[in-house]
């Protein structure tokens, strides 16, 4: 049966071989934190994550620099463009850096080489709600209506990109407004491998904020596959110091 764990580890080694003839795949998604200044403890979740395959968000040119050469030895193939980054153990093929027709941020597609088979690696940042300015707080309500539109169409675009018939993974930060790009993606048979295992997903929070001194969470980063995969595993890991957690999942390619 599969199994689940709350910030901890995974029970037993995903690499116990190779990554290349390993069984499983284990990939992780983690928004570092545009405002990190100090990226010590952001290596050190990376490290325990242990993942074949890290998605990373708000990567600036500074910390991307950083993680290029911490990881240059654990993460042979690595590509960073635009405030997102990829890191595999395994081959990467036709990394590229797509932006948001809609949004402000946008998408990174790769291929990554499993067992002979190519996997299509979609990381998404998608557009979030703007609340930096008293302004942008009082259009929240409009927002609020807005950002489901912007997303789902975000979604289309990096949809387009997916070759059908390919094993695929979507993942990162989808900034969630409602359930509306969850929904989409599900509808076209996409897998919520977090929400696999855990009966109540929604209970566990991958970003953290205060509203009035009150702490609140929502969930938000995401791991989804297509039919091509079974989720065996899927941890919510301690992401500070920045505000979101990381997730990763341990998935069988059948």
């Amino acid at each position: 049966m599969p199994s689940c764990a709350h910030r901890s580890s995974f029970s037993t080694s995903p690499h116990s071989t190779s990554a290349e003839t390993a069984r499983d795949l284990t990939i992780a998604t983690y928004n570092i934190y545009v405002g990190n200044r100090d990226l010590k403890q952001s290596v050190a979740v990376i490290r325990k994550m242990n993942a074949d395959v890290v998605a990373l968000q708000e990567v600036t040119a500074s910390s991307a620099a950083i993680l290029d050469k911490e990881f240059s030895g654990e993460y042979p193939h690595r590509y960073f463009s635009t405030g997102l980054g990829l890191m595999s153990r395994l081959p990467m093929r036709n990394q590229r850096f797509e932006r948001s027709q809609r949004g402000i941020n946008g998408f990174v597609f790769a291929e990554i080489v499993h067992r002979g088979r190519r996997i299509q690696v979609a990381n998404l940042h998608l557009d979030p709600l703007h609340l930096w300015t008293l302004p942008d707080l009082a259009t929240l309500p409009f927002q609020l209506r807005r950002q489901r539109q912007i997303q789902r169409e975000e979604l289309t675009q990096a949809l387009q990109s997916i070759i059908p018939g390919k094993p695929a993974l979507l993942v990162g930060d989808f900034n969630r407004v409602g359930n509306d790009v969850i929904d989409q993606l599900k509808s076209l048979g996409y897998v919520d491998s977090f929400a696999v295992i855990q009966s109540l997903p929604d209970a566990i929070a991958t970003l953290h904020f205060c509203i009035l001194g009150i702490h609140c969470g929502h969930r938000i980063d995401f791991i989804f596959h297509d039919p091509s995969f079974q989720t065996h595993e899927s941890i919510v890991f301690d992401g500070e110091p920045s505000d979101h957690d990381a997730l990763a999942s341990r998935l069988h390619l059948q």
